[in-house]
């Protein structure tokens, strides 16, 4: 008979796997390792967005003409909430190695929470997007308005509404998904992990 640990490493693994292969502990780790490693790039990909729509915001600002400035400081704005969200999406994501069948647990909800953050701000800034989209077309429509990308607006836009919607797409592939895996990661802590749970609720009330 296999041991608790062995059972608990399998109702983990069983949660990663697909549904024509059979839970797999090395897999698991992998698939960890794997999520902590894309996290970490996400992460950097969003403060490399963010920190380019500063720089702009700034550049055309210090232009000191109108509409320039209104899209500067729509950038600006953008640039920094992006970062606020990229910051509150990361934050307590890092969960170390899945050493125990405990810590694997833990580090999987805290990635699956991490998901459903990234999903959310990635909603929030697509609306803002949308927003910043509708005031560049605005500048565009101003006499003696010149843009840093010398291109029709026709053509930005396009190329900003096919971004957003991918973004869009993925965002809520995302949410469905890290939602399904917490759903299951919370039934395998009330199924397999009672006994721990009761003694983590003991230890808090000492």
């Amino acid at each position: 008979m296999d041991s608790l640990d062995d059972q608990k490493w399998t109702a983990l693994a069983a949660i990663w796997k697909s549904p024509a292969d059979e839970p797999n502990i090395d897999e698991l780790k992998r698939a960890l390792r794997r999520r902590s490693r894309n996290a970490n790039i996400l992460f950097f990909f969003d403060l490399l967005q963010g920190g380019i729509q500063i720089g702009l915001g700034i550049m055309l600002f210090g232009r000191w003409t109108w509409p320039s400035n209104l899209v500067g400081v729509s950038l600006l704005l953008f640039g920094i909430f992006a970062l606020a969200l990229a910051i509150w999406t990361r934050f307590g994501a890092d969960g170390g190695e899945a050493g125990s069948e405990n810590n694997a647990l833990a580090l999987s909800m805290r990635h699956a929470e991490t998901g459903i953050r990234w999903a959310i701000s990635g909603y929030l800034v697509i609306g803002s997007g949308v927003l910043l989209l509708l005031i560049l077309g605005y500048a565009h429509s101003q006499p003696g308005y010149q843009s840093i990308i010398p291109l029709p607006y026709w053509l930005k836009a396009g190329f900003a509404v096919s971004y957003l919607l991918f973004w869009l797409w993925r965002c809520t592939c995302l949410l469905r998904d890290n939602r399904r895996l917490a759903q299951g990661l919370r039934a395998i802590e009330q199924d397999v992990y009672p006994a721990d749970i009761g003694a983590s609720s003991a230890d808090r009330d000492v």
